[in-house]
């Protein structure tokens, strides 16, 4: 008979943790800047040059300047902790040859692989959410840290547009707004994005659709120019865009932490119930590193 009890702590949980945190469509399509393995707080240097170019002189004369700054990463502690019913994890699992039968207590090998992997998955869509919609002000684990909408949008250095309430006949005129709001010094960066909601982006193939543009290659990665895709992210609000750099937004996480653990436990074997437990504990924040190189349609 197999025993359903997995403990991992520590580095040991990585693997486990890793597939549910790093896993989200910001991180795992590489629409972030990812910083692992942060024990401490961590803090990110922002350098600026202004002014460094000047009238020749035969004397060396200083000018300009140079301003240095940081953004801070500092990783909250979070935690999952959820509860199963056997008979409905059975049901779902039948498919992956899961052996059958209502007393069975004995499960298949890759059951706990099964199990993993479909939570990880319910975790994924919460962590985009978290890394946009976090805010301190708020209640629960969305109260941990501020998300980048928070931030970004309280930066006075950021570009701002006021929103409308998205429809087919104006996203394309909205986006546009953004487009060419975007400052000189990142609209060629090759790799900027526009940011939105899952029904943004369907209008927006509906728009490019009635105006006969649409193509496959388009169908998969809508893009604005050659340079910039619009990517959706589950959980973005609706009526908000917002285009940035990927190398200038943060997620950072420690996946090596003696703080990090995962437990999933079968109590069957201790208090006799068919169900399943899970306790994952993780951390995680987020930031973004120039304010003026991103713009916030909201």
């Amino acid at each position: 008979m197999i025993n359903l009890t997995t403990s991992y702590q520590g580095k040991f949980a990585a693997q486990f943790i890793a597939l549910a945190i790093l896993g989200g469509k910001m991180i795992d399509k590489n629409l972030i800047t990812r910083f692992l393995n942060i024990k401490k707080a961590m803090f990110l240097p922002v350098v600026r040059l202004n002014g460094v170019i000047k009238p020749y002189t035969s004397d060396f004369v200083a000018a300009g300047s140079i301003d240095i700054s940081d953004r801070q990463l500092d990783p909250k502690a979070a935690s999952v902790h959820l509860e199963f019913l056997i008979d409905t994890l059975e049901q779902m699992f039948m498919s992956e040859g899961m052996t059958a039968g209502m007393q069975n207590s004995n499960m298949d090998t890759d059951f706990e692989s099964f199990v993993t992997k479909y939570i990880a998955r319910e975790i994924n869509n919460q962590i985009d959410n978290f890394i946009w919609n976090a805010d301190k002000t708020k209640t629960g684990a969305i109260a941990l840290v501020d998300g980048l909408l928070k931030r970004i949008a309280a930066d006075a250095q950021s570009v701002k547009i006021p929103s409308v309430a998205l429809t087919k006949s104006n996203v394309l005129d909205e986006i546009a707004k953004v487009y060419v709001a975007m400052p000189e010094n990142t609209s060629e960066q090759p790799d900027m994005k526009f940011y939105t909601s899952v029904k943004t982006m369907k209008l927006y193939k509906q728009a490019v659709a009635d105006k006969g543009l649409i193509t496959a290659p388009l169908a998969d990665h809508p893009m604005y120019d050659s340079n910039i895709e619009i990517v959706s992210i589950p959980g973005f609000p609706a009526n908000t865009i917002v285009c940035a750099p990927v190398s200038n937004l943060f997620y950072g996480t420690d996946l090596e932490s003696d703080t990090q653990s995962y437990e999933l436990i079968d109590m069957r074997h201790t208090t006799g119930d068919r169900k399943l437990r899970l306790r994952m504990d993780f951390k995680l924040d987020v930031n973004y590193a120039f304010g003026d190189s991103c713009v916030v349609y909201a």
